[in-house]
């Protein structure tokens, strides 16, 4: 069964993070869409979204290493695709 999870968050004031979607342990592909995302979000994805196998992310700043680092630890990531200042890179 595919869980799947679309977050839109224009609010720049209100920051989202992966612990708040740890309830979604069976979660296996998720779209984020947010005007500003910082490092705060990818703290221990592997923990809060274990079965993720497909990951979509619309930023208008850089994903920084530390966020990378925290994606390379979902074992079962399949697919990553970031668009990032209007340049797309899919890195799966």
């Amino acid at each position: 069964m595919k869980m799947i999870a679309s977050i839109h968050n224009n609010n720049q004031s209100e920051q989202i993070s992966c612990q708040s979607l740890k309830e979604l342990k069976l979660l296996s592909h998720l779209k984020v869409e947010n005007s500003e995302m910082n490092d705060i979000f990818f703290e221990d994805i592997d923990k809060h979204l274990p079965q993720l196998k497909h990951l979509q992310i619309e930023v208008y700043n850089n994903i920084t290493d530390k966020a990378m680092n925290s994606l390379s630890k979902l074992q079962k990531l399949q697919s990553i695709q970031i668009q990032s200042n209007g340049i797309i890179e899919n890195i799966y």
